[in-house]
C-alpha cells in the first residue's frame, strides 16, 4: 500500500531490481547473469510456494494460477535480459567474416 503500485507491478519491479543487483554484485563474468537469474528464480519459487502452502496444503502447488502469474511477472524481464546476454555472447564468439567473404 505504501508504494501505490499493484501487486503485479511490485512483482515486476522487485524481480528486475533483485536480478540487476545480483548481476552487478557478481560482476561481468560469463556466469553472473545466469546465476543471478537462478537465485531470483529460486527465491521467487520458494516465496510463492510458502505463500501457497500457508493458504493450502504444503505440497499442493498444482493449479495455482495466481502463484504462476506472480512467477511469470517476477521473472519475465530478467529472463529477457538473460536471453539477450546469451545471444550477445554467442554473437561475440562467432568467427568474424570479412565483408568480401560474405559477398561470395
Amino acid at each position: 500500500n505504501a508504494t501505490g503500485l499493484s501487486r503485479d507491478a511490485l512483482h515486476v519491479h522487485i524481480g528486475l531490481i533483485v536480478f540487476l543487483m545480483l548481476w552487478v554484485i557478481f560482476g561481468r563474468r560469463g556466469w553472473s547473469a545466469p546465476l543471478a537469474w537462478l537465485i531470483l528464480f529460486t527465491a521467487t519459487f520458494v516465496g510463492e510456494w510458502l505463500d501457497y502452502a500457508g493458504k493450502h496444503s504444503i505440497f499442493a502447488m498444482l493449479n495455482a494460477d495466481d502463484h504462476t502469474h506472480d512467477l511469470v511477472n517476477t521473472l519475465f524481464w530478467p529472463t529477457m535480459i538473460l536471453l539477450y546476454t546469451i545471444v550477445q555472447r554467442r554473437r561475440e564468439n562467432l568467427p568474424r567474416q570479412s565483408a568480401d567473404e560474405s559477398l561470395k
